[in-house]
């Protein structure tokens, strides 16, 4: 989620550290894991309460953490950053540039159309939320600014109470009165629930001090997202029962989904715990380092290429993993072929960062920046003039 490019998603070249790195190499493995159970067919395939479905809830109840994850690798670095209008170009460009290529190599290939709908859609992928994690994200950024005053100008105090206080309206609200739809943060795909996320990991980054013990977050990690299964098995269970007659079935459907949404108790807890198990390791080993920063800035490239529209229906297809779901050698051919994707996607990005690199070095992109930065400054002046 080119190094400039994935730099902007988090910090500044230089300042980058082998253990967040590594959370985003993961956090993209995991959703590319999620995205083979979900687009992959695999969880349609995969009958109710047999083995595979248990193995199916528990690795999907493990990953599902990854986008909060990716949120809170922003907030922990914006917090202490500046908003730059070249770092907002960059990444839009990737997003551009990934967008139109798809569709040109499916063209070839004749399987796109082309009428008005879809050339806005491929030219105009973030306003039309052709990747929704990248056009909820550009809004985060562009506001960041703002969320930094105002997270600054509370006391550590004021500022663990408004996390705990949000955390009851935006969470732990929706997973009681999981029937309604309660403040509504969209299943955590929404504007709001990216701002709370923000808002935790700026706490983390401003009040929290590694200790370097990884054994507590790590308990705490496995535990909340081993509970995720529990509770649907259990609310699978409940279902088959006599009882179950006095409720009606979107009880079950919203009581089942409940936990697996991104703003979920559970889901939440657990990706906090995740990433302060990350903040409290140290990787010194300078082979790991040099692979994690290889691959560390090519994961939005990965879900760029792997989820794109176009791309996301044939790669599956292709890989068809429903035909060996019951072949002895399934589970390992899940993960390599998972794996298999993120090198791929990674190798072409990386070749992208290369191709990319001249540009964003230049000089005149810079000066255009520079001036778009620039700009809401002299509106200001001439309007209070």
């Amino acid at each position: 989620m080119g190094t400039q490019v994935s730099d902007s998603l988090v910090k500044a070249r230089g300042q980058r550290q082998a253990n967040l790195e590594l959370i985003r190499i993961i956090s993209m493995v995991m959703i590319i894991c999620l995205h083979a159970f979900l687009h992959g067919g695999l969880s349609d395939a995969i009958p109710e309460f047999s083995m595979k479905y248990y193995f199916s809830e528990v690795v999907l109840s493990v990953a599902q953490i990854a986008v909060n994850c990716y949120v809170l690798i922003s907030g922990y670095f914006l917090i202490n950053s500046k908003f730059r209008i070249k770092k907002l170009l960059i990444l839009l460009a990737e997003v551009f540039f990934y967008s139109v290529l798809a569709y040109v190599v499916f063209s070839i290939k004749g399987d796109t159309v082309m009428d008005i709908k879809t050339l806005t859609n491929v030219f105009l992928p973030t306003l039309m939320r052709e990747y929704w994690f990248i056009t909820t994200y550009v809004g985060l950024y562009a506001i960041s600014p703002f969320l930094n005053i105002g997270i600054k100008a509370m006391s550590k105090a004021q500022h663990l109470g408004c996390v705990v206080v949000m955390f009851l309206l935006l969470s732990a609200w929706s997973n009681i009165m999981f029937t309604s739809k309660t403040l509504n943060t969209g299943g955590g795909y929404g504007f709001t629930w990216f701002i709370y996320l923000y808002i935790v990991a700026a706490y983390i980054r401003l009040h929290y001090k590694p200790n370097y013990h990884i054994k507590k977050p790590l308990i705490i990690y496995l535990v909340l997202a081993l509970l995720t299964p529990v509770w649907d098995v259990a609310m699978g269970l409940w279902s088959k029962t006599p009882s179950a007659n006095f409720l009606s079935d979107d009880f079950f459907a919203n009581g089942h989904n409940a936990m697996y949404h991104y703003d979920s108790c559970l889901v939440f807890l657990s990706s906090v715990a995740f990433f302060v198990l990350f903040i409290n390791i140290k990787i010194q080993n300078r082979i790991i380092n040099k692979i994690i920063m290889f691959f560390a800035p090519c994961t939005l490239g990965v879900y760029l290429i792997h989820d794109n529209p176009y791309v996301r229906g044939w790669l599956w297809k292709t890989l068809n993993l429903p035909a060996y779901l019951w072949e002895w050698y399934f589970i390992p051919l899940l993960f390599v072929e998972i794996l298999g994707v993120f090198v791929v996607c990674s190798v072409i990005d990386f070749v992208r960062q290369k191709m990319f690199s001249p540009i964003n070095k230049s000089r005149w992109l810079d000066t255009l920046c520079c001036k778009l930065e620039r700009l809401p400054d002299k509106i200001k002046a001439k309007v209070l003039k």
